[in-house]
């Protein structure tokens, strides 16, 4: 039921920014506490909303599951992300690590599917590496290597379509936020915006849109 699936992403959303906050975040003033709680609130408020439309989309237990090791990584990297611009190398170990337990269910619970969403996975996972890759060397740096990683791993489990979809999506809401940061004059073209929320973010917007 969507109701539970919202519920359970919105627990484990919460649970991996908070955690990530915690160990990843420098407390300033004694302010890491407060901070951690709103990176959890606002986690809990996306994964929610994934987990309702995942479950809307998507039936299979394995999807789904998927899925929210994607939101999970994705909202605790986007906590780090906003407080020390950085990307944990934890969380591409953990999607890693999560990508091979799944297709290892793949083989065992649906033998007829699992080669096509193996191969669709390691597609994903490379064509998204060389396509940031690339746009690293372009940008000289642009693109954070953390970003290059997470995502690439990420790719694993959604596989190209869903990639590039999350990906576009993610740029998309980035440029939003950096004309309106521009015109309110709050940055200059000399500053950097994380990345990691807006792939959040546009991973959400696939879920809702049921693009992946």
């Amino acid at each position: 039921m969507p109701v539970w699936s919202a519920l359970i992403w919105a627990a484990c959303c919460a649970g991996a920014g908070a955690a990530a906050v915690k160990y990843n975040g420098k407390d300033r003033n004694g302010d890491l506490r407060r901070i951690q709680l709103l990176i959890a609130a606002a986690a809990a408020v996306i994964g929610g909303a994934g987990g309702w439309f995942a479950a809307i989309r998507t039936e299979a237990v394995q999807d789904q599951m998927r899925l929210l090791l994607v939101m999970m990584a994705l909202c605790a990297a986007a906590g780090v992300d906003l407080l020390v611009r950085r990307i944990p190398n934890l969380l591409p170990l953990l999607l890693l690590a999560g990508f091979a337990v799944c297709t290892a269910l793949d083989f065992i619970l649906r033998p007829d599917r699992a080669q096509g969403l193996l191969f669709s996975g390691v597609l994903g996972g490379a064509g998204i590496l060389a396509v940031l890759g690339l746009c690293r060397l372009i940008t000289r740096g642009g693109i954070g290597l953390g970003d290059v990683k997470l995502f690439s791993a990420a790719s694993l489990l959604l596989g190209l379509y869903g990639g590039i979809c999350t990906l576009a999506l993610g740029q998309l809401a980035a440029l939003a936020a950096a004309v309106a940061l521009l015109l309110s004059k709050k940055a200059t073209w000399k500053d950097s915006i994380p990345f990691a929320p807006f792939l959040a973010l546009g991973f959400l917007i696939c879920l809702i849109l049921g693009t992946y």
